[in-house]
């Protein structure tokens, strides 16, 4: 029982497994990310994030998502408490609004939900990168692990005399 597996030589052995977990790692990574946009938009949905009062300097144009993303852009704000700058949707220059803190915040630019928008709607659109990143990466994790497993439990040919 000399032979490992089928498929190319490099694959099976140790080339291949540490290939496999490395692009699993990166898939599970990216589907972390993704993972981000539906967990915000959920605690959104339930009330969690802080409440905020955001005066609105800069409308925004679109929604989060679109064709063209050229057309998409968000308003800019500035919260009235500490007066740091916040990003958000469906929104008019000179308005004050009130918004929520996001749970989880990912990227150079702090985005809030505006209390009663849709917009935190278009979040569950990570759902979809999140079951596609998630499920190749738990496939190329799961086979680094079989082709390992397997290597170790074919016994070495014989070569007494």
């Amino acid at each position: 029982m000399a032979e490992v597996g089928r498929g190319p030589a490099w694959a099976r052995g140790p080339a291949g497994i540490a290939l496999f977990a490395v692009l699993g790692v990166l898939f599970s990574a990216m589907a972390l990310v993704l993972g981000a946009s539906p967990i915000n938009m959920v605690a959104y949905k339930a009330g969690y994030g802080d409440t905020v009062e955001v005066h609105v300097t800069e409308s925004s144009m679109g929604h989060m998502y679109g064709n063209r993303s050229s057309v998409n852009k968000a308003g800019q704000g500035w919260v009235t408490d500490d007066r740091r700058t916040v990003y958000l949707y469906d929104v008019t220059a000179g308005e004050t609004v009130s918004a929520r803190t996001q749970l989880i915040a990912i990227g150079p630019r702090e985005t809030v939900y505006r209390i009663g928008s849709r917009a935190a709607n278009w979040d569950m659109a990570g759902l979809v990168g999140l079951i596609l990143m998630g499920s190749v990466g738990a496939f190329f994790l799961s086979s680094s692990y079989l082709i390992w497993r397997r290597r170790r439990s074919v016994s070495p040919p014989d070569l007494s005399p």
